[in-house]
C-alpha cells in the first residue's frame, strides 16, 4: 500500500475516533482494520478501521487468532464492546509471554522460506 495514500487513511479514522482507543477508550495511535475486504479502498469504507491504543491493538491480534471470524466481528460492534474488553484483560503474564514467543517463532518461519 502507497504510504501517502495509508497516511492519509490513517489520519481521517484517528480524527474521526478523536485518538480514542475504541476498545478501552484511552488514548490511540494505530489505526486497525476490521476486515482487509476493502484494503486498498479504505478512503470509501473507513468503517473498516478503528482507532486502537498499542496495548488494545496486541490483545486484539491474540484475541483474533484464539475466535472465528463471525465472533470477531460480533465483538466489534459498539454493544459488545464490553465483550471485547473483558477478553482483552484476561490475558496472564504467561500468555502474554506465550503470545511474544508464537510471534517471534512466526517472524523467523517466515525468514526462513523466504531464503
Amino acid at each position: 500500500m502507497d504510504k501517502k495514500y495509508w497516511n492519509i487513511v490513517k489520519l481521517k479514522v484517528l480524527e474521526r475516533d478523536k485518538h480514542i482507543c475504541q476498545v478501552c477508550c484511552m488514548y490511540g495511535n494505530i489505526t486497525h482494520h476490521k476486515t482487509y475486504l476493502n484494503q486498498g479502498n479504505e478512503l470509501e469504507h473507513l468503517e473498516d478501521l478503528i482507532c486502537v491504543c498499542a496495548k488494545c491493538h496486541f490483545k486484539i491480534h491474540y484475541i483474533h487468532s484464539t475466535l472465528s471470524l463471525n465472533e470477531i466481528e460480533t465483538l466489534y460492534h459498539k454493544s459488545d464492546i464490553l465483550t471485547l474488553k473483558q477478553k482483552c484483560y484476561q490475558l496472564t503474564p504467561k500468555e502474554i509471554e506465550d503470545i511474544k514467543i508464537m510471534k517471534r517463532e512466526k517472524k523467523r518461519y517466515r525468514t526462513l522460506t523466504q531464503l
